[in-house]
Parts: structure tokens; sequence; C-alpha cells
């Protein structure tokens, strides 16, 4: 499982975490992932947290399998809240889970971990920093393009004016 949720309530939350559970766990008799707490994505800005099953490779020469599920969270410019839950069973070929958000999501920041697919990293000067395109094809900041998740500050407003007018601006 893998939704990407905007503002839910509690409610809902909790019914999309269960679901994930019930997914990431459905058939296993060992290495459960109990569902990870969801109180801090209604008192935080963004962040995120999961939970695993446990476990190390199987010695005996059969593949182990364990249970990951995670929350993802992040605060657009409107206040909007974004959140990415991710539930799945992976064979476990180390020591070590990798995480439900993906290999390299520990370095990365906590709005990658719920649009992935959205981001790049670009190298400016000597550090850097995280960018990401709008279907018109603008690149930049979350920032500098006001992105809400979706699209940019002028896509979004350019299909506010096309709704209350009936007319498509030109871009």
């Amino acid at each position: 499982m893998d939704h990407v949720v905007i503002d839910p309530t509690e409610s809902e939350l909790l019914k999309l975490m269960e679901e994930a559970t019930e997914e990431a766990n459905k058939g296993a008799r060992q290495r459960k992932a109990k569902q990870p707490p969801i109180a801090e994505v209604f008192k935080t800005n963004a962040g995120r947290t999961e939970t695993t099953g446990g476990g190390v490779a199987s010695t005996y020469g059969d593949p182990a399998e364990s249970s990951r599920i995670g929350v993802a969270w992040w605060t657009d410019t409107h206040g909007h809240k974004h959140v990415r839950v991710v539930g799945d069973r992976v064979r476990v070929s180390s020591r070590h889970l990798t995480s439900v958000f993906g290999q390299y999501a520990q370095g990365r920041p906590d709005y990658w971990c719920v649009y992935p697919d959205k981001c790049e990293f670009v190298k400016k000067k000597d550090r850097t920093i995280l960018v990401v395109t709008c279907g018109c094809g603008r690149k930049g900041s979350l920032k500098e393009l006001n992105w809400d998740g979706r699209c940019c500050g002028i896509c979004r407003d350019a299909r506010r004016y096309e709704e209350e007018t009936g007319f498509m601006p030109i871009r």
C-alpha cells in the first residue's frame, strides 16, 4: 500500500494506518510490524516515522521476510498537510532493513518521503538543493515555485482563474 492524502482527519489517518498494517502483515506469522504512532503528524509541520518487523536474513537458505509500515508528512506554504502512508513486506537480505520510503530516505528531507517522484537533487555552487518540477515544466525549490505538492503557484492561479471566469489565461 502506498497512499498520499491531504489534510486527513485523525480518523481518516487511523483507517489508512490500519489498512497499511493489515497489508504489510497479511499472511505473515512472524516479523510483523506494529502500527507506527500518528500523534506527531498533527503536532508538527513535517516528519516521518516507521516500524518494521525486524529480523535478519535466514541462515538456512530460505530468505526471511519482514513487514514495514511508515507515515511521512509535510505542510505546504498554504498550511495543507500532505501525508503519505506506506506498508509492505520485503525480503531481508542483510542485517539492515531499508526504509519503507526508499533506499536513500535516511538522508532525504521529509518532503522527498511524501513525493519522491516529483523531486530531484541539483548541485548549485557548493551545495545540493531539492528541486521539484511542475507539469508545466517550471523547476525550482519548494519556496520558489510556491509548491503545493501537485503544481506550482502559477498553474494553481491559472486553474483558479479558469474556474472563476471560464477562460484559460495564457501561461
